[in-house]
């Protein structure tokens, strides 16, 4: 079992008996406040991610959520629970091509009213520049696969659609 925790420092991962913590880096928590939230467990109080800060940091650290196939499918089952002002709102905190891969995919998983809004304070931020959807599969320009599709509302560019599990 895995515990994925982002913090504001620079932590070894751990294993404790057979769950491994894992820990990503974010400079500046504060910006992200707001997507904190205090939840009981059954261990206690936690601070966990909301459902708008996941989908952001599913994208922004997408060696955490095990691929793109992966990131797609939780995705598709939390589209439902993200409120869209509060993502876009959370959504400045984030470059702003981690915002155009997120808008892609939910347009993509049937959800493009959830984006709306972080679409429009995009936008707000200037000129969107061409990103890739998956930068790993473009890293080696001779063993890329061609685009398959680009997205001009995002400007997104696919090599490969991400695959869900259903």
């Amino acid at each position: 079992m895995e515990f994925q925790v982002v913090t504001d420092k620079l932590l070894p991962d751990i294993e404790a008996g057979r769950t491994r913590i894992v820990f990503s880096y974010r400079k500046d928590m504060a910006a992200v406040a707001a997507g904190i939230e205090d939840r009981k467990t059954q261990s206690g109080y936690m601070k966990l991610s909301s459902p708008e800060l996941t989908a952001l940091d599913l994208v922004r650290y997408p060696q955490s959520g095990a691929g793109l196939d992966n990131i797609a499918t939780v995705l598709s089952e939390l589209a439902e629970r993200l409120q869209p002002e509060r993502l876009a709102s959370l959504s400045g905190a984030f470059e702003k091509a981690v915002v155009q891969r997120l808008g892609h995919l939910l347009g993509r998983l049937e959800h493009p009213q959830v984006a709306e809004p972080m679409f429009a304070a995009l936008s707000a931020r200037g000129p969107l520049p061409w990103v890739e959807l998956d930068p790993k599969q473009a890293r080696d320009p001779d063993l890329s696969p061609p685009p398959s599709e680009r997205d001009d509302r995002w400007r997104v560019i696919v090599r490969r659609p991400p695959e869900i599990d259903e």
